[in-house]
């Protein structure tokens, strides 16, 4: 991670050089973005997805970018709604809404389709405590909710 003041090295991470499918995205709250990759093969304790964070605890910082679904219309929501995971379509368009688990495998596949304009509201079933990401990707992008039970 470079440091913006100055663009000298703040701390940095060693991982295998199988790293795939990157994206970014504040996934803790805290006003930073954290830079997601997965691996092909599990580390030691059998992790394959790994969010890379500030290790100084920063807040506030900013966005890598803001991802706010254009290419599904203005008034998209995609928001965690108690146990729930709302969404709100302003158009029909081509989804996949799916969850996944601390160690990157598929949980649950919520979505795979067409949907309709509107709201829809989808109850996973998550029966073991712990983190999961909430992935939906869309013609052209793709968000993520954290979801903690």
């Amino acid at each position: 991670c470079l440091n913006a003041e100055n663009g000298s090295l703040a701390w940095q991470i060693d991982l295998a050089e199988d790293v795939h499918s990157p994206f970014a995205g504040d996934i803790d709250g805290d006003g930073c973005s954290e830079i997601i990759v997965g691996t092909a093969y599990p580390d030691a304790q059998g992790y394959c997805v790994f969010a890379i964070d500030d290790p100084n605890n920063s807040h506030d910082c900013g966005l890598l970018y803001e991802d706010i679904g254009e290419g599904l219309g203005k008034g998209f929501e995609f928001k965690s709604a108690g146990k729930s995971i709302y969404l709100f379509m302003p158009k029909e368009a081509q989804v996949s809404l799916a969850i996944y688990d601390a160690q990157g495998r598929l949980v649950q596949r919520l979505y795979d389709g067409v949907m309709s304009s509107g709201g829809h509201t989808f109850n996973p079933t998550l029966e073991t405590k712990g983190v999961y990401m909430a992935v939906l990707r869309y013609q052209g992008g793709m968000r993520s909710l954290k979801i903690v039970r």
